[in-house]
């Protein structure tokens, strides 16, 4: 598998874009009621395919709250319009809401391998959920389990 790696960097292939973001819990009910819109609006810029928004547990120091937006990209191109055209307007949109009570760093990682616990495709090596690849869509008659 780890061989596939120089192959599906060289492609381009999918990125993830992790937005980190701390709010102050005076502000956590508001923000979370306006996160899940704003992620919607995200997911309407082309080549955005998926987002999770995921909570972290841990507070940080000083109590705010911890979210993250992990988005699913088709491509580097995908990012790099968005960032050309409406991120600043849509960073602005949180800003202008939540001001000094929210804050937030991005970063981007590069898909280098996806296992799942069914397997593989044996056609596209794609992750295989539930009787589908993820990727080329083709049907499996049965999982295959993962190589031991």
């Amino acid at each position: 598998m780890r061989e596939e790696w120089g192959e599906l960097e060289s492609k381009g292939g999918e990125l993830i874009y992790e937005v980190n973001l701390e709010i102050s819990p005076r502000q956590k009910a508001a923000f979370d009621d306006w996160l899940s819109g704003h992620v919607q609006a995200l997911l309407e810029q082309p080549g955005f395919l998926s987002a999770r928004i995921l909570r972290n547990d841990e507070q940080a120091e000083d109590r705010w709250a911890r979210r993250t937006v992990s988005y699913r990209l088709r491509d580097r191109q995908a990012l790099d319009d968005y960032i050309a055209g409406p991120a600043e307007a849509m960073r602005a949109d949180g800003l202008c809401r939540f001001g000094g009570s929210m804050r937030a760093s991005r970063r981007t990682l590069r898909l280098v391998a996806e296992i799942s616990a069914l397997g593989n495709c044996e056609n596209c090596h794609g992750v295989l959920f539930d009787r589908h690849c993820q990727r080329c869509g083709q049907k499996i008659d049965a999982p295959h389990p993962p190589p031991a």
